[in-house]
């Protein structure tokens, strides 16, 4: 079967987590409670169904990254994110960088003195996930997060660490 393009795409409202037929997209922490000030990170956290994919940064032949736009309060500021090295894929004679089963793209976040008890984050997500064919996607995923004096850990904290073993710091 040849590679082939859809042209229609999803695209899923404001959530925290949204699901289509291909893929599983939520907006994560690090934290439970973020700091008033100090750093954390959030991400995106791609669960992608068998045999569909995600590109890298650099896709390769074809493809396209993910990409995310933040919108913060003004008293966050966030870096790039932070890559993790990919695995190589060929289809139909078309070599490409990314990944399968799980994408995780962390962002580190810095607060500057909040002086609230919850804010709220929002990721502008979109993405190109493939199999035999390319359904690009979008998501404005959301999560409000409570403020603390320091960060307490969420359940994803592990996530984060293993993942920045295999980050590439580009």
């Amino acid at each position: 079967m040849g590679f082939i393009w859809r042209l229609l795409s999803s695209y899923v409202s404001s959530q925290e987590t949204v699901e289509t037929t291909e893929l599983k997209a939520s907006l994560i922490s690090s934290c439970d409670s973020i700091p008033k000030t100090g750093n954390f990170s959030s991400a995106v956290l791609f669960d992608l169904k068998p045999d569909w994919h995600l590109y890298w940064i650099n896709p390769g032949d074809a493809g396209l990254a993910p990409k995310i736009q933040w919108r913060l309060p003004n008293a966050i500021s966030s870096g790039d994110i932070q890559w993790a090295f990919p695995h190589a894929m060929e289809l139909d004679g078309i070599y490409n960088l990314g990944y399968a089963n799980q994408l995780l793209l962390p962002v580190n976040m810095k607060t500057n003195v909040i002086n609230q008890q919850q804010i709220e984050i929002i990721a502008e997500t979109s993405w190109l996930v493939c199999k035999n064919i390319c359904i690009p996607g979008k998501a404005e995923l959301k999560k409000r997060i409570s403020v603390a004096d320091t960060c307490l850990a969420s359940s994803h904290a592990r996530l984060f660490s293993d993942w920045q073993k295999k980050s590439l710091h580009l």
